[in-house]
């Protein structure tokens, strides 16, 4: 537990550094820190992991972050260990599966710019967390490149079948 985390009386709550990274690339970005960096990445260890990864959803949850919904939230950008691999998550190259469509065909949405929006983020964060609640990708059936334009269609993926957790146990539903 950090100094931080002791004297606020919540041993879950995630400390974030408000200090650029990668200055010349992205100035201004934030860095989140987070507990089990040992571990990988954060869909890394989901897959080795299982139902644990529930915990660490929960912790997540229970840390008030949604502020930080601005750190291009997608599952390679959540660190959990400090590595060289993972480091290279902070240029702002994702998993394409997770990506809004605007980044791909900003044109079709009516946008100018491929520059990512608050909507790349809520996206990259709902699937996301759909993979770690059910154990599946949504639009399993698409390769990568397929979901942007299923979405731009607005054709939605099928809710899934079973979760893996029962979502009444968590906060707030």
């Amino acid at each position: 537990m950090t100094d931080e985390q002791e004297a606020s009386g919540h041993d879950m709550k995630i400390s974030a550094l408000e200090e650029p990274v990668a200055d010349g690339v992205l100035p201004g970005m934030l860095c989140m820190v987070i507990p089990w960096m040992k571990n990988g990445s954060l869909r890394a260890y989901v897959g080795k992991m299982d139902d644990v990864g529930f915990k660490r959803v929960r912790e997540l949850e229970v840390a008030n972050i949604t502020w930080l919904l601005r750190v291009w939230l997608n599952c390679t950008r959540i660190l959990s260990e400090g590595t060289s691999y993972n480091y290279g998550s902070h240029h702002g190259c994702g998993v394409a599966r997770r990506t809004a469509p605007e980044i791909f065909n900003p044109e079709v949405l009516g946008m100018k710019s491929t520059r990512t929006t608050f909507h790349n983020d809520i996206n990259s964060f709902a699937r996301t967390f759909v993979k770690l609640y059910t154990g599946q990708l949504s639009y399993l059936h698409l390769s990568d490149f397929q979901v942007p334009m299923q979405v731009v269609q607005y054709e939605r993926p099928t809710r899934p079948v079973r979760f893996l957790l029962d979502l009444k146990q968590l906060p707030g539903l």
